[in-house]
């Protein structure tokens, strides 16, 4: 196992046509979200949901085209653009890392050319440099990472400060999200050769082969069919459009979404042990399928 190159799972991007009806749907439900940010240079704009306590929070970017040509001279924005084709979607998954220059050189040892972009606010001052890890097709999604300016601690208490978690819906956390690939045992060995991420463990089911692999505040499930007669082989391969969050109380959290006119499934088992879950379809919520998980223990 190599040396862990990354710190958390820092945010994912929802790629949505246009953000103020999508950022709706998520205020309805009963989730604040940041007010519209437009980064110089990159011609998108975007709003934040963010999710957890403490430093290892975690967010969901919705993120909307507003300069199509400038947005398109950015490097490795081409999941953006696939996922907004297919009418907005969840699109990459962004980890933090503050060592970001060791792992552009463990990417150049496995024969991989990237180059950092920085991102700045409209006063010209840092924000972060991110990179597009140039292996989407052995990690199973597109991967970004992202290192920040500031430290996480003033980033937390900044965005708590601002009540960007103050929400009305009783969502704790970002537990998981899932990528459908060919081959877990390849998949799993890459995001080690490469960032670093660790396995934690492995579930089956009938249908499935789960391999969970530890992001740190998160797990990113990586997803294969246990056959070829399974369901989970039809599906398209790469990062599901879904996000699980870590609710107290399922049934109360499906009484509110219903309260709130959205479509949501009745709670049952989950494929974990000791978990239930229900989940609003992912055309209620600009693309991306939410998953409201309980454990019971």
């Amino acid at each position: 196992m190599r040396t862990m190159l990354v710190d958390a799972l820092d945010h994912l991007v929802l790629a949505v046509p246009h953000l103020a009806s999508a950022a709706e749907r998520f205020e309805r439900l009963g989730f604040v979200l940041s007010p519209p940010v437009a980064h110089p240079g990159m011609g998108t704009e975007l709003r934040a949901l963010f999710l957890g306590r403490g430093p290892a929070h975690a967010y969901i970017e919705l993120l909307a085209v507003r300069d199509e040509a400038e947005a398109r001279r950015i490097p490795g924005r081409d999941a953006e653009f696939e996922a907004l084709a297919r009418g907005g979607g969840l699109s990459r998954i962004f980890l933090s890392t503050n060592r970001l220059a060791e792992a552009l050189e463990r990417l150049q040892a496995a024969g991989l050319t990237a180059a950092p972009t920085h991102v700045r606010r409209a006063d010209g001052s840092p924000v972060a440099s991110t990179v597009a890890v140039p292996a989407r097709s052995r990690l199973g999604a597109a991967v970004g990472l992202i290192e920040y300016a500031s430290p996480a601690e003033r980033r937390w208490e900044s965005r708590q400060a601002n009540g960007l978690f103050a929400h009305r819906f009783p969502a704790k956390r970002i537990d998981h999200i899932a990528i459908i690939v060919d081959d877990v045992d390849a998949a799993a060995r890459a995001w080690d050769e490469l960032l670093g991420v660790p396995v934690r463990g492995e579930v089956r089911t009938p249908a499935m082969v789960i391999r969970q692999l530890d992001a740190g505040n998160a797990v990113i499930e990586l997803i294969a069919a246990s056959g070829p007669e399974s369901p989970v082989a039809l599906r398209p391969r790469g990062l599901v459009s879904m996000v699980a969050v870590e609710v107290p109380d399922v049934d109360e959290a499906v009484r509110i979404a219903r309260e709130r006119g959205f479509t949501i499934t009745d709670p049952s088992q989950g494929p974990l042990p000791e978990t239930r879950t229900a989940t609003i379809p992912a055309g209620e919520l600009a693309g991306m399928a939410l998953q409201l998980l309980e454990y019971r223990r």
